[in-house]
């Protein structure tokens, strides 16, 4: 079977959504905390099989492919951080 998702780059807007909700969440400012270097992909109309989430997904990037973020949107279209390569390691431990 065919996917029947689209993967994009993430627009100036969706980049800086992300960006805010990133400060506002850390507390830290923009010069603190830049998403300026990461690299985005948006995937559009995600399925899930199972926890049976459906809508976009990004995938954010930055350094070396083990260093990620994660975010899926609420049905307001609003981001919310879901993952990162940290949770990883603090389940190495």
């Amino acid at each position: 079977m065919e996917n029947e998702f689209k993967i994009r780059q993430a627009t100036k807007e969706e980049i800086a959504e992300i960006q805010t909700y990133c400060n506002e969440k850390t507390g830290l400012s923009k010069e603190d905390f830049n998403m300026e270097y990461y690299y985005f992909i948006i995937i559009e109309d995600y399925i899930s099989d199972c926890p049976c989430y459906s809508g976009k997904v990004c995938f954010a990037m930055y350094g070396t492919p083990e260093m990620y973020e994660v975010f899926i949107y609420d049905k307001q279209g609003k981001p919310y951080h879901i993952d990162t390569q940290l949770n990883e390691k603090e389940k190495e431990r």
